[in-house]
């Protein structure tokens, strides 16, 4: 079924015809307005209309204070209610919906029994001074009495009575005519042309909120019913005229359920949570409560006013990030964000709070090495690390670590021992579970982890110990796509080792194209590293000592090992972001050195 803003919307898109079309053509145009004696047309100026921009179609009689959009002069014009200009403005607007067959029929109306009558004596009492009642509101709902009780009547949209109610006066006690339809309570008090509407929890309480102001209907069972609330389906195409309703659960649990069971089923874009006016007020818990005590009409007007659509989670307005982005262009110098430990790089490459990288090698180019180095320094430098180390038992991955930070071959067992526990306090964790693992428990443990002891930096070493097969392209996205969603929501960074594919030859320098599985895995990632060890430089190497020669300069002066950055997504440097570092290799430290010629020191002192 087609929103009632979607038609005003349909109509203001061709506002000077739908306007002639009410009001005649004898409008005249005055700037940015058309304008006509009144809601009957003619000419005059008293009813102006918008005719371009956000209010197209929005119009005001100075002469009677009406004002409005194209359905509300639909209504004035026509002299007709908002139901029946909807269903007049759909058949101009030739819109033909679809009825839904095989639904539950309409509910039949029943007989009022004979014992109800004019309302008087005792329970006009009750109403008017114990639970302080106008008697304008008694009118306007139509509250009858029964046998000294009083009587409730449920009329239908069109006057039809559909049920009947009552309550004793003695005590706090209902009970229902035999064949009531579920239907809310109210319609006979609801201007025939009102756009929006106030459902609450019981009759007594939908006259209160009438008596202030707004015109209320009644749920006919109250929030008792949680999550079913069969009545809408009765209701549904009655309520269907309201652009906005407000909904006044009571606030316990029942009418919580209540509220998000009606949410539910008439849409979040036009429900709005009432809360109650003086929730701190003692004795004041309903709005038949603010009527006992006085509160006063703007402090409950105010409430209704204050209420607005929930808009989904997802969605919000630009102006929501104004500080946010105000913020990224303030100078806060160095951008945020862990560096390499190579100096000459700079700024060019910064992994950054809430990115995933991919950093991939082909089998045995030391990828894991280089981000164990990599590591290692971001933990000198006061980051947080956790390691899921899925190739090698932890005891083992720490082995190789501690020679990178002592710079030593063969660290004596003490100071090993000293350096883990340094790791240890507060710079180190590790999750421990070799082989293949289930990525959405290592998940649920990183998030355990980063908000306990705030991690930045989470490390996947590597994909194959996911359990994901390497034709298995749907689950390779669905786990680049949860890495990349953690590290955004918890804003910390993560790096996935992975692997290159197996080419001809593994001398040539590898591209993002040639890392294994699907494209989705580079796509989702914000950085893309590789990792290449110069093999050919070896062989040429251990070629020439073999023969007793020098190694020249044009063999000596290659790298060793080179990182290239084949994507970095979030910089905002000079250049591309893109740097290919070239390093020298120290076998006995297991360092990534950043010139020819550089010793390998320690990148940590602990005594």
């Amino acid at each position: 079924m087609l929103a009632v803003k979607e038609i005003s919307r349909m109509l203001a898109n061709d506002a000077e015809r739908v306007a002639q079309h009410l009001l005649g053509s004898e409008g005249k145009r005055a700037g940015q307005e058309m304008q006509w004696a009144d809601s009957s047309g003619g000419a005059g100026k008293s009813l102006g209309m918008r005719m371009t921009g956000n209010k197209r179609g929005v119009w005001s009689d100075f002469a009677t204070g009406e004002s409005g959009d194209l359905l509300d002069l639909w209504c004035s014009a026509r002299n007709c209610g908002i139901a029946e200009a909807i269903t007049e403005a759909k058949s101009y607007l030739g819109i033909r919906e679809v009825p839904l067959t095989g639904h539950t029929p309409s509910p039949k109306p029943i007989r009022r029994p004979a014992e109800c009558k004019p309302i008087g004596g005792g329970v006009t009492n009750w109403l008017l001074e114990q639970r302080k009642l106008s008697q304008e509101a008694i009118n306007a709902y139509k509250v009858a009495e029964s046998n000294g009780a009083v009587a409730f009547p449920f009329l239908d949209a069109d006057g039809k009575l559909q049920g009947l109610k009552y309550r004793a006066i003695r005590e706090d006690k209902y009970w229902a005519e035999a064949g009531s339809n579920k239907t809310l309570f109210g319609w006979q008090a609801i201007p025939k042309n009102a756009r929006s509407v106030l459902i609450c929890e019981g009759e007594l309480k939908a006259m209160a909120w009438w008596d202030y102001g707004t015109p209320a209907l009644s749920l006919p069972f109250g929030g008792g019913d949680g999550g079913k609330q069969d009545w809408i389906e009765n209701e549904f195409d009655n309520l269907a005229r309201f652009d906005l309703i407000y909904l006044a659960m009571d606030e316990d649990e029942p009418g919580r359920k209540a509220g998000e069971a009606i949410i539910k089923r008439l849409g979040p874009e036009r429900c709005a949570i009432v809360k109650h006016p003086l929730p701190a007020e003692p004795g004041v818990k309903c709005i038949n409560g603010c009527l006992h005590n006085g509160v006063s009409r703007a402090l409950v007007t105010a409430a209704v006013s204050l209420a607005k659509p929930r808009d989904p989670e997802e969605l919000h307005t630009a102006a929501d990030y104004a500080d946010k982005v105000s913020e990224m262009f303030a100078d806060h110098g160095p951008e945020n964000g862990i560096r390499t430990p190579w100096g000459k790089v700079k700024d060019e490459l910064v992994f950054r709070p809430g990115e995933l990288t991919i950093v991939a090698g082909v089998n045995g180019h030391g990828k894991s090495q280089a981000v164990g180095f990599m590591a290692g320094d971001a933990m000198v430098k006061n980051n947080r690390v956790c390691v899921a180390s899925l190739e090698f038992k932890v005891e083992g991955w720490l082995k190789r670590l501690v020679r990178q930070l002592s710079a030593l071959s063969g660290p004596s067992p003490t100071y090993a021992k000293t350096l883990v526990n340094w790791l240890g306090d507060g710079r180190l964790w590790a999750f421990d579970a070799q082989g293949t693992t289930d990525w959405r428990r290592m998940l649920e443990v990183f998030k355990y982890a980063r908000r306990r002891y705030e991690i930045d930096l989470f490390v996947i070493d590597n994909m194959t110990g996911l359990g994901i097969g390497e034709e298995d392209y749907q689950g390779q996205k669905e786990l680049t796509l949860a890495l990349s969603t953690f590290a955004r929501d918890e804003e910390c960074h993560v790096w996935l080792v992975h692997h290159i594919r197996k080419g001809q030859s593994e001398n040539a320098e590898p591209d993002k194209f040639d890392i294994k599985g699907s494209g989705s895995i580079t796509d989702l990632a914000s950085t893309v590293l590789t990792v290449w060890r110069n093999k050919g430089k070896e062989q040429k190497v251990i070629d020439l000592i073999s023969i007793g020669s020098e190694i020249p300069e044009e063999v000596s002066g290659q790298a060793d090992v080179k990182i290239f950055c084949k994507k970095q997504r979030n910089y905002q440097g000079e250049g591309n972001g893109e740097p290919k570092i070239n390093l020298w290799w120290s076998g006995s430290a297991y360092h990534y050195l950043e010139y020819k010629g550089h010793t390998a020191r320690p990148m940590v002192r602990v005594e």
